[in-house]
Parts: C-alpha cells; structure tokens; sequence
C-alpha cells in the first residue's frame, strides 16, 4: 500500500509540476506577446510624431483613442479602398 501511495504521489507531483510549466510557459508567452506589441506600438508612435506636427498628432492621437475597435477596424477597412 505504501508503494502504491507513493506512485500515485510521484504521479501527482509529475502532473503538477508539468501544469506549471505549461502555465508558466503561456504566461512568458502572452508576456512577450505584449512587449513586442508594446514596443511595435511605441515605434510607430515615434514614426508618426516625426510625420506630424505637434498639433495634428494630439488631434490624431485623441480621435484615435476614443474609437471602439470595430470604428477603428471599417476605418482601416474604409481608408484602404476593401
């Protein structure tokens, strides 16, 4: 009985400590995810500032901010003639 026990507790801690990974290898994913879009987003930010004037970026910048995503998307959609 104690062997037994002792495999099923092996078994658990196996199970268990795969669980983690996986969970802590989506969480390193979705992490990298983010960063990378956070630091796409900062350098297209930096793009458009050095096409914009100060003025025309903050009006921009703003309209943009108060789109929901399916205005932003017809928006896309509308400006590239799809």
């Amino acid at each position: 009985m104690g062997e037994e026990l002792g495999s099923r507790w092996s078994r658990w801690w196996v199970h268990s400590l795969l669980q983690i990974s996986y969970h802590d290898e989506c969480f390193h994913a979705a992490l990298h995810a983010r960063l990378l879009g956070a630091a796409e987003r900062e350098r297209f930010t930096n793009l458009l500032q050095t096409q914009l004037d100060e003025a025309a970026f903050a009006d921009n910048w703003t309209e943009d901010r108060a789109m929901t995503m399916e205005q932003a998307v017809a928006y896309a959609l509308e400006d590239s003639g799809s």
